[in-house]
């Protein structure tokens, strides 16, 4: 007998990590279960840091309440640190749209420090579509290749 909710959850995950690497992030993948010390689902990049994504999906996911989504962000906060990450970011698949328009969610802080190179602000949710996401991951990297972050 297979265990649906494990199939949704799978199934989200190997696509999130195929988005990934479909747009250019060569060393996105799946990452293997860790027990207590889960380290996220998905490793979207590591080099010049790393990058993970918790992939929530499933009818759960798609009508998640704000309050749900604070907390899915906290155990999101706790894989990024066991995956010693400096991002971690939530992708909460939405009913019937393409995977770019998925929910992308993370702290302020970590949009502040993608955006502009500097750590700091508030851990308020910020929701923004997957491809967006993917964009703007793109531009940091970027600007610290070249040398313009520190």
């Amino acid at each position: 007998m297979v265990n649906k909710p494990k199939a949704i959850g799978t199934a989200a995950e190997t696509a999130v990590a195929r988005f990934f690497q479909g747009d250019g992030w060569t060393d996105a993948e799946r990452i293997a279960l860790h027990g207590a010390y889960d380290k996220g689902d998905v490793r979207i990049c590591s080099r010049p840091w790393t990058a993970i994504a918790e992939v929530k999906a499933g009818a759960t996911a798609e009508a998640a309440s704000p309050a749900l989504i604070e907390q899915w962000l906290d155990e999101t906060d706790t894989e990024r640190r066991n995956a010693a990450a400096t991002i971690g970011v939530l992708v909460v698949r939405r009913y019937r749209r393409n995977i770019t328009a998925w929910d992308v969610w993370l702290p302020l802080k970590h949009l502040v420090w993608l955006e502009v190179g500097v750590y700091g602000g508030s851990d308020i949710p910020v929701r923004m579509a997957l491809g967006d996401f993917s964009e703007l991951l793109r531009y940091a990297v970027g600007e610290w290749e070249a040398g313009d972050r520190p």
